[in-house]
């Protein structure tokens, strides 16, 4: 099995790869201006608009580390 690992401020976390279609580099958000907080913005995937889920704040009420 292939997993993706991943943190969460210092919780580690694991996610099976098999539904994963693509793992895409940084880009551009669109910014929604009623969105809650862990939510950043949207981002235009071959032609579907997709929201971007920022897990720390989701999760922790934090911000991901830089």
């Amino acid at each position: 099995m292939l997993i993706w690992l991943f943190y969460v401020s210092d919780d580690r976390y694991a996610l099976d790869c098999r539904p994963v279609v693509e793992i895409v580099p940084t880009f551009t958000l669109k910014n929604l201006h009623s969105a809650p907080e862990y939510i950043p913005g949207l981002f235009n995937y071959w032609g579907h608009l997709v929201r971007v889920i920022e897990l720390c704040s989701l999760m922790q009420g934090t911000l991901t580390r830089a």
